[in-house]
Protein backbone atom coordinates (compact mmCIF):
# COMPACT_ATOMS: atom_id res chain seq x y z
CA UNK A 1 0.00 0.00 0.00
CA UNK A 2 1.68 3.51 -0.62
CA UNK A 3 2.01 6.14 1.02
CA UNK A 4 -1.06 8.13 0.17
CA UNK A 5 -3.49 5.47 0.18
CA UNK A 6 -2.29 4.69 3.84
CA UNK A 7 -3.35 8.03 5.28
CA UNK A 8 -6.35 8.07 3.22
CA UNK A 9 -7.55 5.04 5.34
CA UNK A 10 -6.40 6.99 8.83
CA UNK A 11 -8.32 10.15 7.39
CA UNK A 12 -11.44 7.69 6.81
CA UNK A 13 -11.04 6.04 9.93
CA UNK A 14 -10.47 9.28 12.12
CA UNK A 15 -13.60 10.53 9.61
CA UNK A 16 -15.64 7.98 11.56
CA UNK A 17 -13.99 8.32 15.22
CA UNK A 18 -15.20 12.22 14.78
CA UNK A 19 -18.87 10.98 13.18
CA UNK A 20 -19.39 8.48 15.95
CA UNK A 21 -17.68 10.86 18.93
CA UNK A 22 -20.38 13.82 17.67
CA UNK A 23 -23.51 11.34 17.37
CA UNK A 24 -22.85 10.66 20.98
CA UNK A 25 -22.72 14.28 22.00
CA UNK A 26 -25.72 13.94 23.73
CA UNK A 27 -23.96 11.58 26.28
CA UNK A 28 -20.80 13.19 26.60
CA UNK A 29 -22.91 16.07 27.94
CA UNK A 30 -24.53 14.61 30.27
CA UNK A 31 -21.38 13.16 31.27
CA UNK A 32 -20.18 16.84 32.51
CA UNK A 33 -23.45 16.94 34.03
CA UNK A 34 -22.95 13.86 36.50
CA UNK A 35 -19.13 14.17 36.55
CA UNK A 36 -20.15 17.43 38.45
CA UNK A 37 -21.62 15.47 40.97
CA UNK A 38 -18.31 13.76 42.66
CA UNK A 39 -16.48 17.17 41.48
CA UNK A 40 -18.96 19.06 43.93
CA UNK A 41 -18.50 16.39 46.71
CA UNK A 42 -14.89 16.29 46.99
CA UNK A 43 -14.24 20.38 46.56
CA UNK A 44 -17.20 20.69 49.61
CA UNK A 45 -15.24 17.83 51.42
CA UNK A 46 -11.68 18.86 51.28
CA UNK A 47 -12.90 22.63 51.99
CA UNK A 48 -14.28 21.52 54.96
CA UNK A 49 -11.26 19.32 55.90
CA UNK A 50 -9.35 22.79 55.41
CA UNK A 51 -11.82 24.98 57.30
CA UNK A 52 -11.49 22.54 60.11
CA UNK A 53 -7.92 22.63 60.56
CA UNK A 54 -7.65 26.67 60.77
CA UNK A 55 -6.20 28.91 58.46
CA UNK A 56 -3.02 27.91 56.37
CA UNK A 57 -3.59 24.40 56.88
CA UNK A 58 -1.09 22.45 54.34
CA UNK A 59 -1.75 18.58 53.75
CA UNK A 60 0.27 16.63 51.91
CA UNK A 61 1.76 20.50 50.76
CA UNK A 62 -1.14 21.09 49.43
CA UNK A 63 -2.71 24.32 50.49
CA UNK A 64 -6.92 24.96 49.80
CA UNK A 65 -6.30 26.98 46.79
CA UNK A 66 -3.77 23.72 45.40
CA UNK A 67 -5.87 20.88 46.42
CA UNK A 68 -8.96 22.41 45.15
CA UNK A 69 -7.61 23.49 42.17
CA UNK A 70 -6.06 19.77 41.58
CA UNK A 71 -9.63 18.34 41.70
CA UNK A 72 -11.00 21.06 39.10
CA UNK A 73 -8.44 20.47 36.58
CA UNK A 74 -8.35 16.97 37.12
CA UNK A 75 -11.56 16.84 35.92
CA UNK A 76 -11.26 18.87 33.16
CA UNK A 77 -8.24 16.72 31.65
CA UNK A 78 -11.12 13.30 32.40
CA UNK A 79 -13.76 14.76 30.33
CA UNK A 80 -11.65 15.94 27.09
CA UNK A 81 -9.46 12.90 27.34
CA UNK A 82 -11.14 9.74 28.71
CA UNK A 83 -9.80 6.98 26.43
CA UNK A 84 -10.61 3.75 28.38
CA UNK A 85 -13.38 2.69 26.93
CA UNK A 86 -10.62 1.10 24.36
CA UNK A 87 -10.29 -1.50 26.66
CA UNK A 88 -13.97 -2.55 26.88
CA UNK A 89 -14.28 -2.08 22.95
CA UNK A 90 -11.59 -4.33 22.10
CA UNK A 91 -12.31 -7.19 24.88
CA UNK A 92 -15.67 -6.98 23.63
CA UNK A 93 -14.51 -7.45 19.46
CA UNK A 94 -12.18 -10.63 20.98
CA UNK A 95 -14.79 -12.25 22.68
CA UNK A 96 -17.49 -12.09 20.28
CA UNK A 97 -15.30 -12.69 17.19
CA UNK A 98 -16.22 -9.77 15.59
CA UNK A 99 -12.31 -8.95 14.86
CA UNK A 100 -12.77 -11.12 11.82
CA UNK A 101 -14.09 -8.87 9.64
CA UNK A 102 -11.64 -6.14 11.22
CA UNK A 103 -8.85 -8.44 10.29
CA UNK A 104 -9.44 -8.45 6.76
CA UNK A 105 -9.40 -4.46 6.57
CA UNK A 106 -6.24 -2.85 4.92
CA UNK A 107 -4.83 -1.18 8.04
CA UNK A 108 -3.45 -2.25 11.46
CA UNK A 109 -6.55 -2.58 14.31
CA UNK A 110 -4.17 -1.02 17.41
CA UNK A 111 -3.55 2.21 15.12
CA UNK A 112 -7.48 1.98 13.57
CA UNK A 113 -7.98 2.31 17.35
CA UNK A 114 -5.55 5.00 18.43
CA UNK A 115 -7.10 7.28 15.30
CA UNK A 116 -10.77 6.34 16.65
CA UNK A 117 -9.97 7.52 19.84
CA UNK A 118 -7.83 10.44 19.52
CA UNK A 119 -10.73 11.95 17.02
CA UNK A 120 -12.96 11.30 20.01
CA UNK A 121 -10.64 13.09 22.31
CA UNK A 122 -10.31 15.81 19.48
CA UNK A 123 -14.19 16.57 20.12
CA UNK A 124 -14.08 15.94 23.38
CA UNK A 125 -11.85 18.67 24.26
CA UNK A 126 -14.07 20.98 21.82
CA UNK A 127 -17.04 20.20 23.91
CA UNK A 128 -15.43 20.50 26.84
CA UNK A 129 -14.27 24.08 26.19
CA UNK A 130 -17.44 25.71 27.59
CA UNK A 131 -18.14 23.82 30.19
CA UNK A 132 -14.29 24.32 31.35
CA UNK A 133 -14.60 27.85 30.55
CA UNK A 134 -17.93 28.11 33.38
CA UNK A 135 -16.28 26.01 35.70
CA UNK A 136 -13.05 28.01 36.26
CA UNK A 137 -14.87 31.31 36.22
CA UNK A 138 -17.18 30.06 39.10
CA UNK A 139 -13.82 29.26 40.72
CA UNK A 140 -11.77 32.11 39.67
CA UNK A 141 -11.15 32.89 43.28
CA UNK A 142 -9.85 29.46 44.19
CA UNK A 143 -8.02 28.57 40.85
CA UNK A 144 -4.60 28.04 40.80
CA UNK A 145 -2.75 28.87 37.41
CA UNK A 146 0.36 28.35 36.23
CA UNK A 147 2.87 31.16 37.40
CA UNK A 148 5.51 30.96 34.10
CA UNK A 149 4.75 30.32 30.13
CA UNK A 150 7.21 26.62 30.68
CA UNK A 151 4.56 25.55 32.73
CA UNK A 152 1.77 26.59 30.15
CA UNK A 153 3.72 24.75 27.30
CA UNK A 154 5.05 21.74 29.48
CA UNK A 155 1.18 20.87 30.97
CA UNK A 156 -0.26 20.61 27.37
CA UNK A 157 2.42 18.42 25.94
CA UNK A 158 2.65 16.04 29.46
CA UNK A 159 -1.25 16.15 28.89
CA UNK A 160 -1.33 15.01 25.47
CA UNK A 161 1.38 12.11 26.44
CA UNK A 162 -0.38 11.26 29.17
CA UNK A 163 -3.08 10.51 26.87
CA UNK A 164 -0.96 8.23 24.63
CA UNK A 165 -0.09 6.25 27.67
CA UNK A 166 -3.83 6.19 28.71
CA UNK A 167 -4.39 5.20 25.41
CA UNK A 168 -1.85 2.38 25.26
CA UNK A 169 -2.52 0.60 28.74
CA UNK A 170 -5.88 0.34 27.87
CA UNK A 171 -5.03 -1.33 24.55
CA UNK A 172 -3.10 -3.54 26.64
CA UNK A 173 -5.47 -4.34 29.22
CA UNK A 174 -7.95 -5.05 26.36
CA UNK A 175 -5.52 -7.66 24.87
CA UNK A 176 -5.51 -9.72 27.41
CA UNK A 177 -8.90 -10.98 26.36
CA UNK A 178 -6.96 -13.32 23.73
CA UNK A 179 -5.79 -15.45 26.87
CA UNK A 180 -8.96 -14.71 29.57
CA UNK A 181 -12.45 -16.57 28.64
CA UNK A 182 -14.01 -14.46 31.10
CA UNK A 183 -12.88 -10.29 31.75
CA UNK A 184 -15.84 -8.64 32.48
CA UNK A 185 -14.81 -8.91 36.11
CA UNK A 186 -11.50 -8.53 35.38
CA UNK A 187 -11.84 -5.26 33.57
CA UNK A 188 -14.15 -3.93 36.66
CA UNK A 189 -11.35 -4.95 38.63
CA UNK A 190 -8.78 -2.65 36.78
CA UNK A 191 -11.06 0.30 36.41
CA UNK A 192 -11.29 1.92 39.60
CA UNK A 193 -7.39 0.84 40.33
CA UNK A 194 -6.70 2.82 37.30
CA UNK A 195 -8.38 6.28 38.76
CA UNK A 196 -6.73 5.64 42.05
CA UNK A 197 -2.69 4.84 40.46
CA UNK A 198 -3.68 7.55 37.90
CA UNK A 199 -4.02 10.54 41.09
CA UNK A 200 -7.63 10.51 39.43
CA UNK A 201 -9.45 9.89 42.89
CA UNK A 202 -6.90 11.69 45.08
CA UNK A 203 -3.23 13.08 45.15
CA UNK A 204 -0.79 10.65 45.27
CA UNK A 205 1.09 12.41 47.62
CA UNK A 206 -1.85 10.91 50.17
CA UNK A 207 -0.50 7.28 49.85
CA UNK A 208 2.36 6.45 52.22
CA UNK A 209 6.35 7.53 51.53
CA UNK A 210 7.05 3.71 49.91
CA UNK A 211 4.49 3.16 48.14
CA UNK A 212 4.39 6.99 46.99
CA UNK A 213 7.64 6.42 45.49
CA UNK A 214 6.70 3.03 43.98
CA UNK A 215 3.76 4.62 41.94
CA UNK A 216 6.38 6.97 40.77
CA UNK A 217 7.88 4.53 38.70
CA UNK A 218 4.89 3.07 37.13
CA UNK A 219 2.57 4.44 33.85
CA UNK A 220 0.01 5.42 35.43
CA UNK A 221 1.57 8.72 37.53
CA UNK A 222 2.27 9.94 34.10
CA UNK A 223 -0.59 9.72 32.67
CA UNK A 224 -2.84 12.94 34.42
CA UNK A 225 -1.11 13.13 37.91
CA UNK A 226 2.23 14.59 36.63
CA UNK A 227 0.63 16.91 34.29
CA UNK A 228 -1.06 18.27 37.43
CA UNK A 229 1.68 18.80 39.35
CA UNK A 230 3.57 20.68 36.67
CA UNK A 231 0.25 23.00 36.18
CA UNK A 232 0.29 23.65 40.29
CA UNK A 233 3.96 24.51 39.71
CA UNK A 234 5.21 21.58 41.99
CA UNK A 235 7.84 20.32 40.09
CA UNK A 236 11.14 21.97 39.34
CA UNK A 237 12.21 22.46 35.16
CA UNK A 238 14.40 19.82 35.61
CA UNK A 239 11.64 17.12 37.33
CA UNK A 240 9.27 18.54 34.96
CA UNK A 241 12.49 17.58 32.06
CA UNK A 242 12.37 14.07 33.84
CA UNK A 243 8.83 13.34 33.70
CA UNK A 244 8.64 13.95 30.14
CA UNK A 245 11.51 11.81 29.77
CA UNK A 246 9.64 9.26 31.70
CA UNK A 247 6.44 9.41 29.67
CA UNK A 248 8.70 8.92 26.34
CA UNK A 249 10.09 5.61 27.83
CA UNK A 250 6.67 4.43 28.74
CA UNK A 251 5.00 5.47 25.63
CA UNK A 252 8.27 3.38 23.81
CA UNK A 253 7.70 0.15 26.17
CA UNK A 254 3.77 0.14 26.16
CA UNK A 255 4.01 0.40 21.90
CA UNK A 256 6.28 -2.58 22.18
CA UNK A 257 4.27 -4.42 24.75
CA UNK A 258 0.92 -3.88 22.92
CA UNK A 259 2.68 -5.14 19.87
CA UNK A 260 4.16 -8.07 21.36
CA UNK A 261 0.46 -9.20 22.88
CA UNK A 262 -0.91 -8.16 19.27
CA UNK A 263 1.04 -10.82 17.39
CA UNK A 264 1.30 -13.22 20.28
CA UNK A 265 -2.81 -13.23 20.61
CA UNK A 266 -3.50 -13.51 17.48
CA UNK A 267 -1.73 -16.53 16.94
CA UNK A 268 -3.95 -17.78 20.11
CA UNK A 269 -6.91 -16.16 18.52
CA UNK A 270 -10.09 -19.11 17.58
CA UNK A 271 -11.98 -16.31 14.94
CA UNK A 272 -14.99 -17.65 16.20
CA UNK A 273 -18.19 -15.84 15.96
CA UNK A 274 -18.51 -12.13 13.94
Amino acid sequence: MSLVPRWRVHLKVISVGISDALAYRGSFLLGIVTSLIPLITSLLLWSAIYKAGGTGLVIAGFDLHQMLSYYLVMNVLRLAGTVEDAQWEVTQQVRSGALNNILLRPFNYVVMQWDLRMAAVGVGALLALLPAAILFFVARSVMVLPASGWQWGVFALSALLGIQISFLVSICVGLSAFWFLETSGFLMTVFPLQMILSGALFPLELVPGKLFAVLGLLPWTYTTYFPLQVYLGRVTPAAAAQGLGMQAFWMAALTGIAALMWRRGLRRYEAVGG
